[in-house]
Parts: structure tokens; sequence; C-alpha cells
């Protein structure tokens, strides 16, 4: 009579890879985290099962998953089986560390710059120009500012109250307005430019032109 021995199932090894400690990069309470078990190993024959939990809680299959995480500690364990029926464990400790939330959007003021006045005049007349700038954003147009200047210096003389003025800051959807005077100097032609500020940043600008006939 001939006695055929088996050699004994080797059980497989669990390898749940090395402990974690993440952060929590856009601050939303859950970070989506990798559980790799593809070192594991079985020596004479093949694992498979691969269980991943979380208390009695199954996080998912398979040799590697991909699973959202809270903040905070989470004690990770895996099973694997193999083909002859054997298990092993390994025990992963994740930390989800809390990150610190973005800071708000700037939101940046826009406006929209706008003349009426004087572009056609005779020498020695009188000339105003009313300069608007509305509030066409979301946000107020805080130390709001607006400017005046002629290109061709010598068309107006007397220009009232300078090129550039300070005035009072603007709600949404409001406008304020100024204007400048002065009178007709010089024949010749030249440009206007209007510009609105705010904090000293430009919003807007618009260039027109005048002319000073005799």
């Amino acid at each position: 009579m001939r006695v055929i021995s088996s050699a004994a199932n080797i059980a497989p090894i669990a390898n749940a890879g090395p402990d974690q400690s993440i952060t929590d990069d856009n601050a939303d309470g859950v970070v989506t985290v990798t559980l790799d078990a593809s070192a594991s190993t079985d020596a004479d024959g093949l694992i498979v099962d691969y269980i991943w939990r979380e208390g009695t809680t199954i996080l998912g299959t398979g040799s590697v998953i991909n699973v959202p995480l809270a903040v905070g500690v989470h004690n990770i364990l895996l099973q694997v089986n193999d083909n002859n029926g054997s298990g092993a464990q390994d025990a992963i400790v994740l930390t989800v560390n809390p990150g610190s939330a973005p800071p708000p959007p700037t939101t940046v003021p826009q406006g929209a710059i706008s003349m009426t006045g004087t572009t056609v005049t005779q020498r020695g007349n009188d000339v105003t120009f009313s300069v608007i700038l509305t509030n066409t954003g979301s946000t107020a147009i805080t130390q709001a500012q607006l400017a005046l200047t002629v290109s061709n210096g010598n068309l107006i003389k007397g220009l009232q109250p300078g090129a550039i003025i300070a005035v009072a800051d603007i709600p949404v959807g409001g406008s304020v307005t100024h204007s400048w005077t002065g009178s007709a100097d010089k024949e010749g032609s030249g440009n206007i430019a209007i510009e609105g500020l705010s904090n000293g940043v430009s919003i807007d600008t618009m260039l027109t032109s005048i002319t000073v006939t005799k």
C-alpha cells in the first residue's frame, strides 16, 4: 500500500501597507484615501479575497480600493484569504488631519465711467464736464476717485477742481457724479481722459475729444 502525503497549506501574508497621515487640503471634512494590499503574498497558492474593515463596517473588497474617510483617526483591518481556505490579517492606522479653509475669493469692484459736457466750443466760452461712475459689480466701490485730464493743457484754463478728486463710496447699483469747470482758452483739438478708481486702482477709463474754435 502506498501512502501519499500532501504538504500542509502555507497561510498567506497580509500586507495593508504603512500607516498614513493625510491632510484634508480643501477643508471639506473628507479625504479619499487609497488602501493598497498588493504587497500581500501567498507562497503556495493564490489570494482570492481582500476585505477591508473599520470596526464592523466593510469599507470594500479588492487588493486596491479608494475609500472616503472623515477627519480623525481610523483603525483599518485587512483580511486576506487564499484558495486553500487559510487567512491572515494586517492592521494600519490612517490619520486624516483637518486642513485650513481656503480664503474667500476676492471680489474686484467693477464700474462704468461716462461723461457729459462740452466737446466742441468757441474760444472764451465756459466749459463743463460732468463725470459719472456707476457701480456695475457685486461689491461696493470704496475709496472711490474720479480723474479728468485734458491732453492739450493750453485748450482749457482754470480747470477745477483738479486732476483727481475723492468722492463718496458707491454702493452696488449706485453712481456718483462730479463736474469740472473751466474756460476755452486756445484754438485747437485735444483729448479728455476720464477714469474711475477704487483704492487707487483703475476700474474703468474713457477717452473723448474736445475742439475749441474761434
